[in-house]
């Protein structure tokens, strides 16, 4: 089917891509799935990249060096005159930890790895992300890496097994398939959205669309049909609402949908293709690129300067400027060096200025520090524990159970030497490092048990799946012989959350009241097997980003918007009955870290002019020693 021409739909599709990308950013309930604007991307991506190539391999007339030229063009100009005036701006405004993470995304993105720098990072759908002017080039990483990759093996089938080019390049789309789903099952959300094998289906969905032998031409009824049920998939797919991550990927109405569309308008013009041709439409698509590059340094200086969600006005002042960039960056910038009246040799000079000047731009960002004397002492002492969470090394971290293990330790080691187990959710995770301290101290092996936002309990649990997590992963911690030690960690539910039993019904009941059995059961079915169990309570959740909102407002001269404590009296009221039971069932096995943030008046979200958490809700990993002497009687059960 392949169709290398120029088709005006093909730019109205990527005109719906690029608004509901950029209706999602300024407000995720105006549009709930825009964000699978990117996918509708990748499936356009795959389709006319693979429509040139299949052209010009079938004409026996394909350079590879003319075709990552074409790419060059495309791509990196624009890029580079948005990496240099962004880090300008990045320069004036970010704070020191936000400077230095910005730094490395720019080389990031210049190596075409941005996609994999911000999966080790953050997550796309995080607080932190908003103040990343360049999250939105992990796409693009995604799709450079497939451009260097798939024209090389389209290159190798067409040489030796011309024939097999469709089953091949289906085989790697189902392939990816599989890996997306798998990862998103064994929670593993993040690699599933940034990294390549687990998006490549999207883009093989369109190179198979653009593989696809010749067809007679469509009858109207039948084109027509498609692109209808291919919108409606699309509309779907950017309307719904509900859980980001499901452990079936979530762009699949979007994907097939595109698909849809694509192929009804291959060979007749449906009305819905119609529409996509309409002026208005193709040149949104034509300027989409430089709009996409731009929008989100936009909402990110914006939101990180006021330090507060925008108002209508504001929202449209954003997006005249973000169409004025675009619009601009399109026409004095993409445009002249995508002309063949620009040599190669002026495009190959002013694309390695560019790069040279990003890349001391980003160094002076790194090996300074992010140059803290910008800004008060105070903020900047404040800002030192922003994202300072800690992440499992990808050398530690092993199947097991319903989802994954992380060995604590050096040198890494199976899981099954750990004799002492971490086992909880994100709340577990936080306090990795100072377990693996205190393991280390007695020379033992420890292993973290993530359970993926849910809760280690196995009667009652935030959902059934996590139910059936916690199960899984409790009956394969009880096959370890050599774990002696149970440490048990989570976010414990405020009096107003709700929990569900094994046949997702909510319990009756008060919260604190089904927590301390839940975790009772949990603690008997373990020490039923002679291991040893510890506890780690409750600490006031800040439920905002104390570091980076109280150090931003600091610098910039805000008023500080929100008491950085709790009072103690709301924490007792949450919190109270379980402390007492557990502090009387299990004594020195109780680790009580709310003893470290709370006096008997409030509980300090920062201490000694310190940032406690790194984001809304959990400890930073810089500020683990002042917990240290409350976890000391770990140590006695080690």
């Amino acid at each position: 089917m392949s169709n290398a021409q120029y088709r005006n739909d093909i730019d109205g599709l990527r005109a719906v891509a690029i608004l509901s990308v950029i209706a999602f950013h300024m407000s995720s309930t105006l549009l709930p799935g825009g964000y699978l604007g990117v996918d509708v991307f990748f499936v356009l991506s795959g389709f006319l990249i693979t429509s040139i190539l299949e052209r010009e391999l079938s004409a026996n007339d394909f350079s590879i060096w003319r075709f990552y030229e074409r790419r060059i063009r495309r791509i990196l100009p624009a890029l580079l005159m948005m990496l240099i005036v962004v880090s300008g701006f990045a320069l004036l405004i970010l704070l020191p930890a936000d400077l230095i993470s910005y730094g490395k995304s720019v080389l990031a993105t210049l190596s075409f790895s941005a996609n994999i720098n911000f999966w080790l990072e953050t997550g796309y759908f995080g607080r932190s992300a908003e103040e990343k002017p360049l999250l939105h080039m992990w796409s693009l990483g995604v799709e450079e890496q497939f451009y260097v990759l798939f024209p090389v093996l389209l290159w190798l089938i067409y040489k030796f097994s011309k024939n097999s080019k469709l089953a091949v390049v289906l085989l790697i789309t189902v392939a990816s398939f599989g890996v997306n789903y798998f990862l998103n099952k064994i929670g593993a959300a993040n690699p599933s959205f940034f990294l390549l094998p687990p998006r490549v289906w999207e883009l093989g969905a369109g190179a198979l669309l653009a593989l696809l032998p010749q067809q007679n031409a469509l009858k109207s009824y039948v084109s027509n049909t498609l692109a209808v049920a291919g919108v409606g998939l699309i509309a779907f797919a950017l309307t719904r609402t509900g859980a980001i991550y499901n452990t079936f990927p979530p762009a699949f109405p979007a994907v097939l949908g595109t698909c849809f569309c694509i192929f009804a308008g291959s060979q007749s013009q449906p009305l819905v293709n119609r529409l996509l041709s309409l002026k208005p439409a193709v040149f949104v698509g034509q300027i989409s690129y430089s709009l996409y590059i731009w929008h989100w340094p936009v909402l990110v200086f914006m939101h990180y300067y006021l330090v507060r969600e925008l108002s209508l006005a504001e929202n449209h002042i954003a997006l005249m400027l973000i169409f004025a960039l675009g619009f601009a960056s399109w026409r004095w910038i993409e445009q002249p060096f995508r002309s063949r009246e620009m040599s190669v040799q002026k495009l190959l000079k002013w694309s390695a200025g560019g790069a040279l000047i990003s890349v001391v731009l980003s160094g002076l960002m790194i090996f300074t520090s992010g140059l803290p004397s910008r800004l008060p002492a105070e903020a900047a002492k404040i800002n030192k524990s922003v994202g300072q969470n800690f992440r499992c090394a990808i050398k530690d971290a092993q199947l097991f159970g319903a989802s994954r293990a992380c060995w604590l330790g050096e040198p890494a080691a199976n899981i099954e030497k750990a004799s002492v187990i971490l086992f909880g959710n994100s709340h577990a995770q936080m306090y990795a490092p100072l377990v693996r301290e205190l393991a280390q101290e007695r020379y033992v092996g420890a292993a973290l048990v993530p359970m993926s936002g849910c809760f280690p309990t196995v009667i009652a649990n935030t959902d059934v799946n996590c139910l059936n997590m916690a199960r899984t992963n409790l009956e394969e911690i009880l096959k370890l012989e050599a774990a002696e030690v149970v440490v048990i960690a989570l976010n414990w539910p405020k009096a107003t959350a709700s929990l569900v039993d094994e046949n997702n019904q909510t319990i009756s009941g008060k919260t604190e009241d089904i927590i301390v059995r839940s975790i009772d059961h949990l603690i008997k079915r373990i020490e039923d097997t002679g291991r040893r169990v510890a506890l780690i309570g409750p600490i006031a959740i800040p439920g905002w980003d104390v570091a980076s909102i109280v150090s931003r407002e600091r610098a910039f001269g805000w008023p500080q918007s929100r008491d950085s404590f709790e009072a103690i009296q709301v924490f007792k009221s949450n919190y109270a009955v379980a402390i007492s039971h557990f502090t009387e069932s299990l004594g020195s096995r109780f680790i009580r870290p709310d003893n470290v943030l709370c006096d008997e008046h409030v509980c300090h979200f920062i201490l000694e002019g310190s940032a406690m958490f790194a984001d809304s809700n959990h400890i930073a990993k810089g500020e683990l020693f002042r917990f240290k002497k409350q976890f000391m009687p770990l140590q006695d059960l080690f």
